[in-house]
């Protein structure tokens, strides 16, 4: 069998895998049969995508990677997370979490920045995100209505396909994010007035959250895509942030969450902070499990009446885990994405690529908006996230608009000339 047909079976064996995955993390429950069903779907299209990558590298006789902008501060943060590991509370926990979430989402960041240089395949990839998130919406709205799947609310607050209403609060944030990237990008009237409902409907999933930082941080979010809206456009987006201003007011729900004040996140920020000063350089182990521990056997305050799994600050979080070097390795690292993505937006000449690079500005201002009051960087949310990461990449790294040589077109056949010239 020829070398090229190889290839062209392992691309588009990484790209089907990718493609698949995009579609299933917003399906955190399992609507799948079995008892771990999503998982095994997740599971099994990260094997599809990992599978075509090794199998072109062994076709092609070398390594399919490419160096990023991140490399530098992936590898610190990384090395800490081992090592905070290493000397965790928890070890064997620690070295399961780090398996399942960080090792995962930046295994397919690699393989996917590594396997798609065409800048416009990622289009592809944002559209597949879109269609999952439509149908997690659809789902969650028709069971807001209907009622039809109980286990899809916690007190009364949606959750749709998320075991948690905050977890779906955060995925809606960068959900709405893709949906307004695409939106900017789409040239037709037709499609922008659906991507505006579609839009609408997200909101009103989170509303339906009932979270507070999410309704904030879903603000935050629209309020980055000001950096290119102008006129109308920015007009209709600053009426629906007051729509849903009002409707927080105005609603029962909303009254009621915003009466809810002096919750237990004031006994837990002091006990985190004590774990912070007893274990300052490399914390008590990457994982929420050695939090956990560590606040049921010795800081649990006597004021606390739950035992709590995180820190509800993503910051503070971080330096429970890894301590102050694994705070300052997690902060480096994202400034870092945020300057990459602010500077592929500000030389972004197609629009595609300027909104995509937006998205993913917008989704990670959302993200650490929610994470200062939610211990949100885990499982699903995170993989999401690392998706238009990796989607930012691929532009930063490909586009026309940040020096590479151009994308070259495949080859036209010379047209017949007409008989007789």
């Amino acid at each position: 069998m020829r070398r090229s047909t190889i290839a062209s079976w392992c691309d588009g064996t990484i790209v089907a895998g990718i493609l698949a995955l995009a579609f299933i993390l917003p399906f955190e429950t399992d609507f799948l049969p079995g008892e771990t069903g999503t998982d095994g779907a997740r599971n099994g299209a990260m094997i599809l995508a990992l599978a075509g990558w090794i199998g072109r590298m062994i076709s092609e006789k070398r390594v399919l990677a490419r160096r990023t902008p991140l490399d530098g501060f992936v590898a610190a943060y990384l090395a800490v997370c081992i090592v905070s590991a290493c000397f965790a509370i928890d070890r064997h926990g620690s070295f399961r979490l780090l398996r399942k979430d960080i090792l995962t989402y930046l295994l397919m960041y690699y393989v996917a920045v590594g396997s798609i240089r065409d800048p416009r395949r990622a289009r592809w990839i944002a559209w597949t995100v879109l269609a999952g998130g439509a149908v997690v919406c659809l789902y969650s709205t028709a069971n807001f209505a209907w009622r039809f799947f109980p286990d899809g609310f916690s007190d009364g607050r949606l959750k749709g396909t998320f075991d948690q209403p905050n977890r779906y609060a955060q995925y809606l944030i960068v959900l709405g994010a893709f949906i307004m990237a695409a939106f900017l990008a789409s040239d037709r009237a037709y499609r922008k007035a659906l991507l505006l409902l579609f839009l609408a409907i997200c909101a009103l999933n989170l509303f339906w959250t009932g979270s507070r930082a999410g309704w904030v941080a879903f603000a935050a979010m629209l309020a980055v895509f000001g950096l290119k809206l102008r006129g109308k456009v920015l007009l209709i987006l600053a009426l629906a942030v007051g729509a849903l201003v009002a409707g927080v007011l105005a609603t029962p729900m909303g009254r009621a969450r915003l009466h809810v004040v002096g919750d237990e996140r004031l006994w837990v920020y002091p006990s985190a902070l004590a774990v912070v000063r007893d274990y300052p350089i490399l914390g008590i182990g990457y994982g929420d499990v050695n939090f956990k521990k560590a606040y049921r056997e010795r800081y649990r305050s006597d004021k606390a009446r739950t035992v709590h799994s995180g820190t509800h600050n993503v910051f503070l979080q971080a330096a429970v885990e890894t301590g102050l070097i694994g705070l300052v390795a997690f902060i480096a690292l994202h400034l870092k994405i945020f300057a990459v993505g602010f500077r592929t937006f500000r030389t972004a000449r197609d629009p595609w690529s300027q909104s995509l690079a937006l998205a993913c500005l917008a989704a990670l201002t959302g993200v650490f908006a929610i994470g200062q009051l939610h211990t949100l960087y885990r499982d699903r949310n995170v993989h999401v996230l690392w998706m238009a990461i990796a989607l930012l990449v691929i532009l930063h790294l490909g586009s026309n608009a940040v020096g590479d040589p151009p994308i070259p077109e495949a080859p036209r056949r010379p047209e017949s000339s007409p008989p007789g010239t």
